[in-house]
């Protein structure tokens, strides 16, 4: 027998080594690409979880001095946004259309002027601004209808509200509208889950006031900014840099009158974290702020996660602070004084004439494409008016609150000869 020729078989081994190590190359790239991608996928995922875990974080409200004949989407003097944070999950059914992200206005070049440090800052705690006092006017008009019309035109505004939701079947709407003289009410979708942006710094605030009242919050507490935060949704974040101190105080001022993220998430920070703000503020609630709730959104998706609220609780928040201000005028007066002072724009104040007195507090989460507007109204009588708005377009959404309101400005009008 001839044996096969040693060249030959050490060629035949090389090859087959060769042709093992491009195997081996190409797996690993394979394995290494692999890899890559999901992880890459992983970080995309957990940031959108992060983003529908704390909408209220991720929200935004903007302000600015607008006329009552026509409506512009919200900007402000120094332009401010609004956030707190809620946990999502959505199972797909048939969207109508992804929520549309939209940049605040920039700030107008007449009416602000740009106070970004440049070089050096002084860090000690400012002074606690101070909000003008304001007291509730006594309109002294007179019944020009008899309770029994009186509950017509109620049902009359209840119709107008009826159809302008059927109008907008794209939109989710919640309404709800109490009198806080005679103690009637108007609510529809007023129980559903809502998103309610920095909106939520209502309760919040609320609740600060009261610990402070008891003696266990104080208003002197300092906090020392980080330099985090974005400068079109925060005062803080746009106007100051790292190192700034500010007062307890000063952040519920600055979550109340400018929407400002950064001071709303300090302050549930300083009273104990989301957790205990959360249960406290969900103490007789409907929709228990942290406790997971389902719905369909506006783009019909199911939805399912914390940190909601709805229209009744809001008004019930507001409404609360009426009453403590009523009864216990030093308690609520610097957040009284704040929410008639707010620099964010209202909706629902542009449905009103002059003399009407608006204290407010608007929300708006763009990603989920929530618009809320809470207020006391005085006009002819004492009421809160709160009005939801889901859907894709900021403006039309805006122009929706402000719709809305005029019909409880209308029915308002219709009970009442001036005095």
């Amino acid at each position: 027998m001839k044996r096969p020729n040693p060249t030959f078989l050490k060629k035949a081994s090389s090859i087959r080594s060769g042709r093992r190590l491009r195997t081996l190359i190409i797996l690993t790239s394979i394995a290494a690409v692999t890899f890559v991608a999901v992880f890459i996928a992983s970080v995309a995922s957990m940031q959108d979880l992060y983003r529908r875990s704390f909408p209220e974080l991720v929200g935004a409200a903007t302000s600015s001095t607008e006329s009552l004949t026509s409506y512009t989407r919200p900007t402000r003097e120094t332009t401010t946004t609004t956030t707190t944070t809620e946990e999502t999950t959505t199972t797909e059914s048939t969207p109508l259309g992804p929520i549309i992200h939209t940049t605040p206005s920039s700030e107008s070049e007449e009416s602000s002027t740009d106070t970004t440090p440049t070089t050096t800052q002084n860090n000690e705690a400012d002074p606690i601004p101070s909000s003008p006092d304001v007291e509730f006017k006594d309109f002294k008009d007179f019944d020009k209808v008899s309770y029994g019309q009186r509950a017509l035109l109620l049902e009359n505004m209840k119709t107008s509200v009826d159809k302008f939701i059927t109008d907008h079947p794209d939109y989710r709407i919640s309404f709800r509208y109490e009198n806080m003289k005679n103690g009637e009410t108007l609510g529809i979708n007023d129980i559903e889950p809502i998103v309610p942006g920095g909106a939520i710094a209502l309760p919040v605030a609320d609740y600060a006031y009261e610990k402070m009242a008891a003696g266990t919050f104080s208003p002197t507490s300092e906090y020392t900014y980080d330099g985090k935060g974005d400068a079109n949704s925060s005062y803080i974040a746009k106007n100051f840099s790292s190192g700034k101190k500010f007062y307890a105080q000063t952040l519920l001022n600055y979550a109340i009158t400018h929407n400002d993220t950064v001071a709303l998430s300090q302050t549930i920070e300083n009273l104990g974290g989301i957790d205990e703000v959360a249960d406290k503020i969900s103490e007789g609630a409907i929709v228990k702020y942290g406790d997971t709730c389902y719905y369909t959104a506006y783009d019909k998706k199911e939805y399912q996660g914390k940190h909601r609220t709805c229209a009744t609780d809001m008004s019930n928040y507001v409404k609360k602070i009426y009453f403590g201000f009523i009864n216990d005028t030093e308690v609520y007066k610097v957040l009284i004084n704040d929410l008639y002072a707010s620099e964010v724009a209202s909706p629902i104040k542009q449905a009103f004439p002059e003399e009407a007195q608006v204290f407010h507090s608007y929300g708006i989460n763009q990603e989920q494409g929530s618009h809320i507007d809470v207020a006391i109204v005085n006009y002819r009588e004492p009421v809160t008016v709160t009005i939801y708005v889901e859907g894709k377009d900021d403006t039309v959404a805006n122009e929706a609150i402000r719709t809305m309101a005029g019909y409880v400005k209308d029915y308002l009008d219709s009970c009442y000869l001036p005095g």
